[in-house]
């Protein structure tokens, strides 16, 4: 096994502990099968297990680039930006996936500050257009950082993965079967470009490039500066979330979990929670558990944070949303479908237990 290999392994490791108990959480997106998809890249040649391919990335804008006598093109870089409070981008990715058995997915975002998050997420989220920025902007606001890295290590490494020719040629070999992905990619903080460092899993890609191959290099050592405990996140955006108003104050801060849609209408009814009865039976109905917060403002629910399988807590969004007029002078009511209820395993962001109505 390389060092790469083994790094991935036990980083993997430590990040999917407690993954088999959320696993039975349904309430996620599955995206269309791309698991023989090989993210980043551009097949030109295949031969046997070995694919010949050219990095392709992608972002808003394009590096300076200069192209020297032997035809390679070479890339120059402004540096790493100074992360303030108000601004500390993602500078680093490690994603890993796997669609053998199921679909697995986990996420490790590295700020220009040393912030990491580790965290499983709903893949619909994370292949939007900005999902992950959308991502750090909620574990920012209610979580935790799981690590932190050293300033100055990232800077290095930010340097050299820059550095990287955009055309820089790499072989994809087959290495594995059911192993899934394990991808590095650098920002390019002045241009958007996704740079792709290292791929490992199914398929690893291999370089003779020595700008490439030092990115390879220290970006196992800066994984490898990532030790545990860590804490165990799940993220969940924008899935099986309903929002209504409630003009009262009485419930203000009520947690409970509903384990049938009737129980959850009759309630909204009788308190004066303005449930839309039809839409919400449309995600509702068939659902085994459902959890109710009223909020002390008028947020709308986004999503959904669970941390070491434990504290459950529903996002109010952080988002602006459209003017509602039902909304005025009232506040929200979110409203989530949780297949993985277990009475008694959960407690909500102030420690105390979701209780089962009725």
């Amino acid at each position: 096994m390389n060092r790469k290999s083994l790094i991935s392994g036990l980083l993997a490791a430590a990040v999917l502990m407690g993954a088999a108990a959320c696993d039975r959480n349904t309430g996620r997106d599955v995206p269309a099968d791309i698991s023989d998809d090989i993210a980043g890249v551009e097949d030109t040649a295949a031969t046997d297990d070995t694919i010949k391919v050219t990095i392709a990335e992608t972002g808003s804008g394009d590096a300076d680039t200069d192209t020297d006598s032997s035809g390679k093109t070479d890339v120059t870089t402004a540096g790493l930006p100074v992360p303030t409070s108000e601004y500390d981008p993602i500078v680093f990715m490690y994603t890993y996936s796997n669609m053998a058995w199921h679909y697995e997915t986990m996420c490790t975002l590295i700020t220009a500050s040393g912030e990491v998050y580790i965290f499983r997420d709903n893949p619909a989220v994370s292949m939007m257009h900005n999902g992950r920025d959308i991502e750090l902007e909620y574990l920012k606001e209610y979580a935790e950082p799981s690590w932190n890295l050293d300033h100055e290590d990232i800077e290095e490494l930010y340097e050299v993965c820059c550095a990287v020719a955009p055309d820089v040629e790499t072989d994809m070999v087959h290495a594995a079967y059911d192993r899934g992905e394990y991808k590095f990619t650098c920002i390019d903080q002045e241009t958007g470009r996704e740079i792709t460092v290292s791929v490992d899993g199914d398929y690893r890609m291999e370089t003779d490039d020595p700008t490439l191959k030092e990115a390879q290099e220290l970006s196992e050592d800066l994984l490898a500066g990532i030790r545990g405990p860590i804490t165990d996140l799940k993220l969940n955006l924008y899935s099986y979330c309903i929002s209504a108003p409630y003009g009262g104050t009485e419930l203000i801060g009520t947690h409970l979990v509903f384990d049938s849609f009737e129980k959850l209408a009759r309630y909204c009814e009788e308190n004066g929670i303005e449930l839309d009865v039809e839409a919400a039976r449309e995600q509702f109905e068939e659902a085994s558990y459902i959890m109710l917060q009223v909020f002390d403002t008028d947020q709308r629910l986004s999503g959904v944070l669970i941390t070491d399988d434990e504290v459950l807590q529903l996002l109010p969004s952080l988002e602006a949303f459209e003017y509602d007029p039902a909304y005025d002078g009232k506040v929200g009511v979110g409203m989530w479908r949780f297949e993985g209820f277990e009475e008694g395993r959960y407690v909500d962001e102030n420690g105390d237990p979701w209780v089962l109505y009725g």
